[in-house]
């Protein structure tokens, strides 16, 4: 990484009220720690490799699991969830990226059209994001700049906005019950952890929450 590109980065660093932490001879990335949509976030732009990193905190935010990449970019995704890739309804977005989500309202959710195209103009870095209950993880694979750096903190706050941390995104949008299907009229729980929704009943049977991942036994 040039020189000049190492002043920009801790430029926009200052702007966005992070701070810098340059690379060094045992640390071969510069490291930016910075706050994200109100959240706490690590950067980590490589010097002797390709790409920018960028870790946002999600505990007790994230509703679930998103894969993101461009077509091409499939095992490790496949493996994880061995679902179909999923549709958001924008046609060039669908063409170019496969979608893996758990649940699947979560795409909806999370790929509002601010994400998109974000996700396109990012595009030619490699975009790939990331979510789990515990992190939102945004990263390139292509040559750091400004730019794609700037545009990269960008997208992840606009995921992170996204996501908002209402009750309505832990479940499938329909007000049915994830374990058994039918309506979330009556007798109705809410994981402790992550809020999703479900039948008294339901949960009992289950053993506790059925959001990927989130493993919660208390309910409110």
């Amino acid at each position: 990484m040039s020189e000049p590109v190492e002043a920009a980065l801790r430029g926009l660093c200052s702007t966005l009220g992070g701070r810098f932490e340059p690379a060094s001879w045992i640390k071969p990335f510069h490291r930016m720690s910075l706050s994200v949509a109100g959240r706490e976030a690590v950067l980590r732009a490589g010097v002797q490799e390709a790409g920018a990193h960028l870790s946002v905190d999600m505990r007790r935010a994230s509703p679930g699991a998103l894969k993101v990449c461009q077509e091409g970019v499939l095992e490790s995704i496949v493996k994880l969830f061995g679902s179909q890739d999923l549709a958001v309804g924008d046609a060039p977005f669908d063409a170019l990226y496969v979608v893996k989500a758990s649940p699947e309202s979560l795409a909806r959710r999370a790929l509002v059209p601010a994400v998109i195209r974000l996700v396109r103009d990012l595009g030619a870095c490699g975009i790939m994001i990331d979510l789990s209950r515990e992190r939102l993880v945004v990263r390139t694979s292509g040559d750091v700049s400004e730019s794609s750096v700037r545009g990269v903190v960008e997208l992840a706050g606009k995921l992170v906005d996204a996501l908002g941390g209402a009750a309505e995104v832990f479940w499938d949008g329909t007000g049915r019950c994830l374990v058994c299907g039918t309506a979330l009229a009556e007798r109705r729980v809410a994981c402790a952890d992550c809020a999703t929704p479900h039948h008294r009943e339901c949960w009992e049977f289950a053993g506790g929450c059925s959001t990927y991942a989130c493993g919660g036994t208390r309910f409110v």
